[in-house]
Parts: C-alpha cells; structure tokens; sequence
C-alpha cells in the first residue's frame, strides 16, 4: 500500500471585507513583515505587475504594444486583495494591462500624438512611482481570483487564499466562494483540501455582520472544514466603553483600565448570541486587538496565539492540529503545549502502571511522536535525544515506571523546545545533546521530577486524574527561554 503524502502546508480561505484587517493577522500568525508571493493554481509564481513594470518599462521603451501583449497577463483582485498581478507563466494578457502599458509609453514618448495621448490615459490607470503591497487595500480593483494562493517566503508552512467578502447583492462572490470551498473539499488529497476558514469582521463598522455575510452562514455548510470568526479592530469597541464609562464619578484612566472588560461583556451580551444562532455557525469567534500596533510585538503574538489555538481545536484531525502548530513556528509555547496534550504521555504511563508495556517499548515511540510537534526537529534528532539520556537513566532509578515515563515524556518536551531556540531553523543532533547535558547539569531535571510529583500528589497519587494542562505548565516553566533555577523547596509528603 502505497505511503500518504503528509500535506506541506496548512491552506486556509480568508474572508473579510476591505480594510477588515485580514493584512495584520496574517503578517502577525506567520511572524513576518515582508509581502507574500503569489502562485497561480498550477503552482506558478505570479509577480507583481508594478514590479514588472519598474524594472521593465523603461528597457523596453521602444516596444511596440503587440510585444507586450505576447509577454503580460494581468490578474485584477478584490478589496484587500493581493494588487494586479502579471503572470510570466503564459502569453495570452488581459486588455487592461496593455492599456496600462501603452499609456505608460506613450506618455513618456514625447512624438506621440496628443489625441493618441488622452485616448490610452482616458482608460487606463496613471503609472505609479513604486510597486504597491500586494495586500494593499487601495490596489487597483478588478477580477477576483480565490484560487491563487499567497505564501509568505520566511514561513512557507501557511497557504493563504483571499476572498473579498460580500457586499450586499453579491450574488456572484457568494457562489464563487461556494464553489471554492466545494471543489476543495471534493479533492481526494489533503495536500490541497481546504483546512481551515476565517471570516473577518470589523468591529469599527456600523454594522458587525451584513446581510449578505450572515446570508454566507446561513446558506453555506463547509462540512469538515471549521469557519472560525475574527472579530478584528476590537480595541475600536474598547474606545466606545471607555466613552460609556467615563463620568464625574468615574476617572479617565479607571474607566481606561475597565473598558477592554466592559466591552468584551457587552459583546458576549449583545453580540455573540447573533453569531451563535446562525444556520451555520463559526466553531470559535475571536476577538483581535491592536494588530496594528507594531510597539507592541507581544500583544500581537498572544492574539494570534488565540487565533490558532482556537483554529486547532476546531480540527477535527490530529494530523491538521500537527501541521498547524508547526507552520506557525514563531510561536514555541504552542508547539510545546500541543505535544504534550496530543503526544499522549500520561497515557503512555497509565499503560506502563498497568503493566501493559515498559518504559523502554514505549520510550523511541513516544520521543519521535514528540519530536515531530517541532517544526524543525526531524525525528532523526529522536534518536540523538534517545542516545544522549540513555546513560543518565540511571538517575531515574528511585522512580517507579510510569513516572520514569512522564518524566522522560516532559524532558523530551523541553529539550525539543531549547534546541529549537538555541538556534531556530537551524537545528542538528548535537544540540539536541548540549541542551540535555545542559539540562541535567542545571537544577531544570530536579524541578521537573519535583513539580510531576507534586501534580500526582494533587490528584491522589492516580494517573488517571493526572491534569494534562499541570504537565504543560511543567514543560513550559522549564524551557530555557522561561526557566527560572533556583532551590527545589521539597513538601513534606515528598520528603
């Protein structure tokens, strides 16, 4: 039987109005600044045509229009879509562009009739001085492609397609996203099925949902595929709190301080029961707030934290949940948290205190599984963590079997995570071994034997009540980029 191809990339459609600020959230969730690229749905790259046109325009002054026409093809998106875009994977272009390319030369060539002049310029855009942002929301506005995919080059683990959203009568749009979403879902490979839907919805506008964008909930089943709504520019219905707020009896700066509260309360009150009683509604709805604010990098990472650990519950895979986790890798806490609460190691020690398997049948299984929630640690570093604990086990005897297991489950967490830190994408085996050297040699190791101990002895000594978010925590405030070492304060029932 022939091996399933893992899919490469999590593909999400991105739905929002113009200026609903679908740029932040995605530039926020892939960690970068930089301008996506675009590729065609037969894996070609589109370029920008105000690129083209800044490095070609003035070389090729002297071409007559129908050459241009045998070299450009222009793709016109939607509001906040991706800018026109010319591919260089065919001959055959669209009238506008050539409209636009002939204006560019006519205006600079100073023999051209001015009658000839006025009738290009008169149906075709003014030249621009430099390329726009692809993601722009005031690109120049035309035919609207779902199927093209946005990649960002720094992290590749995201295919991202743009829908424009639905004005009110859009009958067209609404059935195009349809379709989409439909002939996804009917493709027999996970590679390129659809996974995951965002809908965006300003929090500024007059109204949080249209008609036509309730009408894409009621009529619209995704089937598998979770729609999670965004509710971005949040901090707009903080302003209107603080306004509501703001009294002779109350100070500016308390009713400040009390407006993100206020205002989440009386959306949960007014707003999301709406939300909730639609045909079909969104599995998760988030609340965004300044993603706008580049001064303020950590608020931005926690939002799109929410954002995907909202997106991975939705997932009704665990292989979708792992390949989310990894194409986000600017965010390490996720991938930690979701080893430990998908891996299973709590109940790889509920098998071996019940005798069913020993640490050693389960330990190669249980670290590869661990290893591959980490977007660069390939499970051949696996076997470097396997080799390089193997002696210290040693140090484990006092332990009883299965926590030897939670222990070695936890550790492998962690030093996952500190050899990805050490040195992000970049990752061999021998850092796999300086970081559990490193480990064992601070007093990290003891703390984590301690703390395990002490979230049984919370539970009555019984795997089975065994909280998995308290082994998170373990993993988590031992990572090197968090752990603090200090004493290990020993509780009398552990003593």
């Amino acid at each position: 039987m022939a091996e399933v191809k893992p899919p490469e990339r999590f593909r999400i459609l991105i739905i929002g109005r113009a200026n609903a600020g679908k740029t932040s959230i995605l530039r926020a969730v892939c960690g970068v600044e930089e301008e996506p690229k675009v590729y065609d749905q037969h894996g070609f790259e589109i370029v920008p045509e105000g690129v083209l046109e800044a490095n070609n325009v003035d070389e090729t002054h002297s071409l007559e229009a129908r050459n241009a026409e045998d070299i450009f093809e222009a793709h016109h998106p939607g509001d906040d879509e991706p800018d026109q875009i010319t591919s260089t994977s065919t001959r055959s272009g669209f009238r506008s562009t050539l409209r636009s390319i002939r204006a560019y030369i006519m205006c600079r060539d100073s023999n051209i009739l001015a009658s000839h002049q006025r009738e290009v310029l008169d149906s075709a855009p003014s030249p621009r001085r430099e390329p726009e942002s692809i993601l722009s929301p005031t690109s120049l506005r035309g035919e609207h492609r779902i199927d093209y995919e946005l990649r960002f080059p720094s992290n590749p683990g995201f295919a991202f397609h743009d829908s424009r959203g639905f004005e009110s009568g859009a009958t067209k749009e609404l059935e195009l996203v349809r379709n989409f979403i439909k002939e996804k879902a009917s493709l027999g490979s996970m590679r390129n099925q659809l996974h995951a839907i965002w809908y965006c919805f300003p929090a500024d506008s007059n109204r949080l949902m249209t008609a036509a964008e309730q009408e894409f909930f009621d009529k619209i089943d995704t089937g598998s595929v979770p729609v999670i709504a965004i509710v971005t520019k949040f901090d707009a219905l903080d302003a209107d709190a603080c306004s509501a707020l703001c009294g002779p009896n109350l100070p500016f700066e308390v009713a400040k301080e009390r407006a993100p509260q206020h205002a989440t309360e009386r959306f949960n009150r007014e707003r999301l029961p709406l939300i909730k009683g639609l045909a079909h509604p969104p599995k998760a709805v988030v609340c965004l707030r300044n993603m706008h604010d580049r001064k303020s990098p950590a608020v931005i990472q926690k939002a799109a934290s929410e954002l995907i650990k909202s997106t991975e519950s939705a997932l009704n895979s665990d292989a979708l949940k792992m390949l989310l986790i990894q194409a986000q890798h600017v965010n390490l806490e996720l991938c930690m948290t979701g080893a430990v609460d998908h891996v299973g190691i709590k109940e790889a020690a509920q098998m071996v205190e019940a005798g069913a398997d020993t640490l050693s049948q389960l330990q190669e299984g249980l670290v590869v599984k661990i290893f591959r929630w980490f977007p660069t640690i390939w499970q051949d570093f696996a076997r470097a963590f396997i080799n390089a604990l193997t002696p210290l086990l040693s140090s484990l005897a006092a332990m009883t079997a299965p926590l030897q297991v939670l222990f070695v489950g936890i550790t492998a967490v962690i030093i996952a995570a500190d050899s990805f830190w050490l040195s992000p994408g970049n990752p061999d085996g021998q850092l796999v071994t300086i970081s559990l050297a490193k480990y064992f040699e601070s007093s990290r190791a003891d703390h984590v034997r301690v703390a395990i101990l002490e979230a049984l002895h919370k539970v009555g000594g019984s795997y089975d009540h065994l909280d998995v978010a308290a082994l998170q925590k373990i993993a988590l405030n031992n990572h090197t980029a968090s752990a603090r070492p200090g004493p290990i304060a020993m509780s009398s029932h552990l003593t």
